[in-house]
């Protein structure tokens, strides 16, 4: 009996650690390139036309987009304009340009949580994914009540990483 009572005790104590875990996972989307899903978040490069309609069965149904105003310009004139596309796919749209270090503001960190609530399901894209995982780790910290490293620890499964730990490290970086 007493080890039964035991393997209770060490269960009710695993149980929070196991869906704290869980709940810090950050999951692969293998279809399409540099997709990632947290909670209620898709984050992102910039999406194709079919991942865009793919994400809004899933459910999105906001678009924020970090790309810059010339990058846009750029992507439009040979693919598809996204913020047509998402209006005419019934998703809200909103456009923060972030290039180069002037986009990396609290003004703006403060504007996606605006935007966000707890309900919505939202893709957070840049155009390769980078920008994203900045803005995401911050938005952890500074929206959801993360500690900086396990907001780090989060970004680093959609591969973030800070390029000085790869210099100043004998191991070599995770795969």
């Amino acid at each position: 009996m007493k080890p039964l009572f035991i393997a209770f005790v060490l269960s009710l104590s695993i149980t929070p650690i196991l869906a704290q875990s869980q709940q810090n996972k950050m999951d692969t989307i293998a279809e399409y390139k540099n997709l990632y899903q947290f909670q209620n978040f898709y984050l992102s490069g910039q999406p194709t036309l079919e991942a865009l309609y793919w994400l809004k069965e899933q459910g999105v149904t906001k678009v924020i987009n970090l790309r810059s105003e010339s990058e846009m310009d750029d992507y439009t004139s040979y693919a598809y304009n996204e913020e047509e596309k998402a209006i005419e796919f019934g998703l809200e749209y909103f456009h923060l340009p972030v290039g180069g270090k002037s986009g990396y503001t609290p003004e703006n960190l403060a504007k996606l949580d605006s935007i966000v609530t707890p309900s919505d399901k939202v893709l957070l894209h840049c155009a390769g994914a980078g920008r994203i995982r900045y803005f995401f780790i911050a938005y952890l910290v500074k929206s959801k009540g993360y500690s900086l490293e396990q907001a780090i620890e989060i970004g680093e499964q959609m591969g973030y990483y800070n390029p000085l730990d790869l210099l100043l490290k004998t191991e070599p970086p995770k795969e």
